[in-house]
């Protein structure tokens, strides 16, 4: 269990708990929980993920190493059930029989159509060409000459664990440190699960969006906002 690998490595270094408590603004319960496997008094997982990343890199251990084993610890969500529904061979001749009535019906006004056509003379027949003006809203950051991408700058003043989804599909996980500055850039969006809303600044495309939240704080972050 991850809570041993670091409970061992605390007491081969010789380290304090409390003392770890105090470097890394832990709750020192929250330590201990985490030595002890004891998920019920722990917070949510976003938390523990953050608590996990940086007692590891105080430790010295590998962050990803530690996150990997606490991951394969957790029990599996459950898989879906599936149910399959038969259909009577009689709601089948129905379906089938209710599926053609309207076709024929179709069929039938589109010959009649065409017969009407077919015998009207052209000069009676006038067609009316409407030409509407579209407007469209140009992204930003887009170049028509090359492809230009969109850019993601996070600035950390406290520390912050983070998920970023570039272009929904490459996902990343890390902590960042007060101090630190991560930069990224995708073809067209970026999806955030940031786990201290007040931790960080974030800049999309050079600017600056402004507050987050509160310290302490999980939230989403799309950007751009709404996809577009």
């Amino acid at each position: 269990m991850v809570g041993e690998v670091l409970r061992r490595k605390r007491e081969e270094l010789g380290k304090d708990l409390r003392e770890i408590s105090e470097t890394l603004k832990i709750k020192y319960s929250y330590l201990k929980a985490l030595e002890e496997d004891d998920l019920k008094n722990l917070p949510a997982e976003v938390y523990v993920k953050a608590y996990l990343l940086s007692y590891a890199k105080l430790l010295g251990l590998d962050p990803d190493s530690v996150l990997k084993t606490y991951s394969n610890s957790q029990p599996p969500e459950p898989v879906a059930k599936t149910i399959n529904i038969t259909v009577s061979d009689e709601k089948k001749r129905n379906s089938f029989k209710y599926f053609f009535i309207p076709i024929s019906i179709s069929l039938v006004a589109i010959i009649i159509a065409a017969t009407i056509f077919k015998h009207k003379p052209i000069s009676e027949t006038k067609v009316i060409a409407k030409t509407e003006n579209i407007q469209r809203k140009i992204p930003e950051n887009i170049n028509t000459g090359s492809e230009v991408l969109q850019s993601l700058e996070i600035k950390a003043i406290e520390p912050t664990w983070l998920q970023i989804v570039s272009d929904n599909t490459n996902s990343q996980e890390m902590l960042i440190q007060p101090g630190e500055t991560f930069k990224c850039q995708a073809k067209s969006s970026f999806s955030l699960k940031i786990g201290n809303a007040g931790g960080i600044r974030v800049f999309f495309n050079g600017k600056d969006i402004g507050k987050l939240g509160e310290s302490g704080q999980v939230i989403r972050l799309n950007l751009p906002e709404n996809g577009t």
